[in-house]
């Protein structure tokens, strides 16, 4: 009889030894590990890509939009002591500011979205039609103690702020009072942080107690990703309708009401002034205005690359629970499947990520699983069908194979349940297989029928 070679000995060893069997299935899953790296960072340039698009048209079309409406700027001078260079005290009269919020604020409108197309790549936009109203009264000016002869009433000023002017589409008219006065670019005593417009009004009903004065506007403006309004009114009201069907509210507030349909999503805030953290009028310097800003998010909900991602952040599951499926029907079924023919379904498993986002960028996300998953599944079974050889075998091969891929597309479109569905789904398999295993021996080699044979002749032998 020919003596076996190295080879051939280390061969019989693999073929025969579970244990250097499941050694071996593990280095080639971390083989596997690197095209599946590869594949993520691939993902991540796409995704980037989509971004670069993004701040593309966020850029021409109109950023996040930040309404801050109204505030009136009222300048005055202020006689203060200072000392000189020759340490010596003197008065000296210095301009200041005082800033006045309104008494009432309601603000309504409607916002339609819309998207634009860069490349392959679809960016949600929206154009908005705010309805500004209110009124302010001015007696928190004569209860301030400043004198009414110190205070500049003809140079008062009413601001509006935005974080992107460049998105208005129509020109603003106030009406103020009785007058109609248009907007113009922000001046030094815009008081927020936020670009915008300011106008001249006539505030000189308010050196009488008790006089108020309404203004009314209309802003038309285009705008993405958000929209935040700042509570500028002692009392503040906001009701927004949009056709967004995925909004997220956020900011200091919850709306009051809300509604979320078919057709989009209704929304209102009410809030008084004890609801933020600045008065009426402030004199002294102006701090963040922005604390108590509330909104809405047009939330996308994850989009084509981030369920790629986090498919492919599940692909080593996949591929473990796979060669599980193949190293059972090896254990229990006594078929023979070499290293290499693990490695090339494992490859086939790393190119459905592939395809995956390649038909992603063009058709919806869903159906893109569908189409790479079947593809992926029918290529595996086929080729398995030379190695396994039973039609029996290749069907509880399919049906695994595409259970797993369906259990792991079940978790992605879960964003508040993917945790608890991958936990039991987990724990499910975990119990299958332990199921499956507890009639291995795994102290034993993998024994061909005619080796067993041997083996219980020889027991009967030495029983007797």
């Amino acid at each position: 009889m020919k003596e076996k070679n190295v080879f051939e000995r280390t061969n019989e060893k693999i073929s025969n030894s579970i244990s250097l069997r499941l050694l071996l299935i593990g280095f080639i899953m971390l083989i596997l590990s690197w095209p599946i790296g590869s594949i993520m960072n691939l993902i991540e340039e796409r995704s980037k890509r989509q971004e670069q698009a993004t701040e593309e048209i966020h850029k021409k079309w109109g950023r996040s939009q930040h309404i801050s409406a109204f505030i009136l700027s009222i300048p005055y001078t202020e006689e203060e002591i200072i000392t000189n260079d020759k340490n010596l005290k003197e008065k000296v009269i210095i301009d200041r500011v005082m800033y006045l919020l309104a008494d009432d604020l309601l603000i309504s409108g409607d916002t339609k979205t819309d998207k634009r197309a860069r490349g392959i790549f679809e960016v949600p936009v929206y154009s908005s039609q705010l309805n500004i109203k209110g009124s302010f009264i001015g007696d928190e000016i004569l209860k301030s103690g400043i004198p009414l002869e110190d205070i500049k009433w003809d140079d008062a000023k009413i601001h509006l702020g935005m974080s992107d002017f460049r998105g208005i589409k129509e020109n603003l008219i106030l009406k103020w009072g009785k007058d109609e006065v248009p907007f113009e670019t922000a001046d030094e005593h815009m008081p927020t942080s936020l670009t915008g417009m300011s106008c001249p009004v006539d505030i000189s009903v308010f050196k009488e107690k008790g006089q108020r004065i309404s203004f009314e506007t209309e802003l038309i403006f285009n705008g993405s990703s958000y929209l935040y309004f700042s509570p500028f009114g002692k009392n503040t009201k906001v009701e927004i309708k949009s056709d967004w069907l995925h909004p997220k509210f956020d900011g200091a507030h919850f709306p009051d009401q809300k509604e979320i349909g078919e057709d989009g999503f209704t929304a209102s805030w009410k809030l008084i002034h004890l609801n933020r953290t600045y008065p009426q009028l402030i004199t002294s310097k102006i701090k963040d205005l922005h604390t108590s800003d509330f909104g809405v998010n047009f939330l996308t909900p994850l989009d084509e690359y981030q369920k790629s991602m986090r498919s492919a952040k599940y692909a080593m599951l996949i591929i473990a629970l796979t060669f599980l499926v193949y190293f059972f029907i090896q254990v229990k079924n006594k078929v023979q499947i070499h290293p290499i023919q693990y490695g090339l379904v494992g490859f086939a498993l790393c190119v459905f990520y592939i395809l995956l986002v390649a038909l992603s960028e063009h058709i919806s996300f869903n159906f893109s699983y569908l189409i790479a998953s079947t593809a992926t599944v029918i290529l595996i079974s086929s080729y398995s069908r030379s190695i396994v050889k039973r039609f029996k075998l290749i069907r509880v091969l399919f049906g695994s194979i595409l259970a797993v891929y369906w259990f792991v597309f079940g978790i992605i479109q879960s964003e508040d349940y993917a945790l608890l569905m991958g936990s039991i789904g987990l724990f499910v398999v975990l119990g299958v297989v332990m199921f499956i295993s507890k009639d291995v021996n795994w102290y034993n080699n993998i024994a061909t029928e005619d080796q067993e044979t041997e083996l219980l002749e020889e027991d009967s032998n030495g029983n007797e």
